[in-house]
């Protein structure tokens, strides 16, 4: 999950990052923000209540003079196909075998990501919601989205 700045991506990993005097770490599935009482940070406009705050898709971060933007997507890459035989495909409309090679869009449909069905970079965007489809390391959202 990452964070923006200026349209580059800072990954949020297991380690916490540090914002101009606020953190952000990983607690579980969530993504929290914390700060000082006296921290001059804000959330999408609004000072951090009790200094901390369970970021969401879209959140906007102000800590001194810099910005960021925070995006629950994960980068599209290719993984295992987790489903349950007889999942299909949006773009093909074929059935996604357990365990073949396959991308989960942002919007959370699979797609084949095979030599003979590359399903998910076959089209610049995503059949169902329209994101971007690419395979090259950058997420989808974008704040200017």
């Amino acid at each position: 999950m990452p964070l923006f700045e200026e349209a580059m991506a800072i990954p949020v990993g297991e380690a916490p990052v540090s914002l101009d005097g606020a953190t952000i770490r990983r607690c579980g599935e969530k993504i929290v923000l914390l700060a000082p009482q006296l921290a001059e940070v804000l959330v999408n406009g609004r000072p951090l209540a009790a200094g901390i705050r369970v970021l969401a898709h879209r959140d906007q971060i102000r800590a001194g003079a810099e910005s960021w933007w925070f995006s629950a997507e994960d980068t599209p890459c290719v993984a295992p196909f987790p489903g349950a035989a007889g999942d299909v495909c949006p773009r093909c409309r074929g059935h996604i075998d357990v365990q073949s090679p396959a991308v989960r869009c942002a919007c959370g449909n699979w797609f084949h990501q095979i030599a003979e069905r590359p399903c998910f970079d076959y089209a610049a965007a995503c059949p169902v919601c329209g994101r971007r489809t690419a395979l090259d390391g950058v997420a989808a959202f974008s704040p200017e989205d």
